[in-house]
């Protein structure tokens, strides 16, 4: 909590406005109580009515302004491009839903660079979940992101492919006659 504190001190002088992620309800209420008032939390508790008004008042504040979300509430779905400051309050087990809450933040219209603290306890459970999770993004990239299509040479990144050449071998492919020419 105490970097929490000095992550908030710096977003406050510089007018940035903060997103600050976390799974456990206790943990979003305590850093709410960091920042201070005005920090508008979204939980699970929230209705969808209310989560709105809060995000709504937090995009329109003017200069500092903090939302303090549980990262399973908070983290996919919603457009949040005015914060340009995330803080990830501890690792979670799967890397893809930090990477859906950083990009809350990360969004198309966004004009400022985003700046991305994850607070990780010295000494903790926390250093073994980083360490598996750049296993399961390094698993991930070497097994589920191959792609026999992307590999080949008629990859359709390729900008060089010939349409009317893929269709004539598909439908000779499948035996049927050429298009006749009209």
């Amino acid at each position: 909590m105490q970097r929490l504190s000095e992550i908030v001190d710096e977003s406050r002088a510089n007018n940035s406005k903060l997103l600050i992620f976390n799974y456990f309800r206790p943990v979003v209420e305590c850093a709410a109580a960091v920042v201070g008032s005005g920090c508008a939390q979204l939980t699970g508790s929230v209705s969808v009515g209310e989560r709105q008004r809060r995000i709504n008042e937090f995009d329109n504040a003017e200069g500092f302004a903090a939302l303090a979300l549980q990262i399973d509430v908070g983290g996919v779905g919603l457009n949040l491009q005015s914060a340009s400051v995330v803080v990830l309050m501890e690792p979670q087990y799967k890397p893809s839903t930090e990477w859906q809450a950083v990009k809350r933040a990360h969004r198309m219209g966004q004009p400022r660079r985003v700046v991305v603290h994850r607070l990780i306890a010295e000494d903790s459970i926390d250093e073994r979940l980083v360490g598996l999770g750049w296993l399961k993004t390094e698993l991930f990239a070497q097994l589920a992101r191959q792609s026999d299509l992307a590999n080949s040479p008629l990859s359709a990144s390729d900008p060089m492919i010939d349409e009317h050449r893929l269709l004539a071998q598909e439908r000779e492919r499948l035996g049927l006659p050429p298009p006749s020419a009209a």
